[in-house]
């Protein structure tokens, strides 16, 4: 199993090279961590605190050749052990079925869905509770 690392300054090229090539019109905000095992990042995540209440778990991204062996779970599991608020939420494309899976695996529900203005794409709201 990959380690969880804390994205540092200098990890933050190939953070950023990673979220472009998935999404040209990613906004890098809040803290990234990557999974890694043998020196080579397997997929990143990303955390930003909004409120006292709510953080959210931005820019889930595994790499192609990682995809399919727990890597995604993995970091959504050990992102949600770091959030201290009593809410956390996250935004998915309807069309990522993989992603809406793992989070209702998650325990996260679709509370809105939405189009998004910039790309068309039709999103939903999820969230759920990190008081179980």
């Amino acid at each position: 199993m990959p380690e969880f690392k804390k994205a540092r300054e200098d990890d933050f090229p190939e953070v950023q090279r990673l979220l472009f090539a998935h999404n040209p019109n990613a906004v890098i905000q809040g803290r990234y961590f990557m999974a890694v095992e043998d020196g080579v990042i397997k997929g990143i995540v990303g955390l930003l605190w909004r409120s006292w209440y709510l953080t959210e778990l931005r820019h889930l991204y595994v790499k192609p050749e990682f995809r399919r062996n727990g890597v995604g779970t993995f970091l959504v599991e050990k992102a949600l052990e770091r959030v201290k608020t009593p809410l956390v939420c996250c935004t998915v494309r309807e069309d990522n079925e993989w992603s809406l899976t793992l989070f209702r695996c998650e325990g996260f529900v679709v509370e809105r869905r939405f189009v998004n203005p910039e790309t068309g794409n039709t999103v939903a709201l999820m969230m759920r509770s990190t008081e179980f």
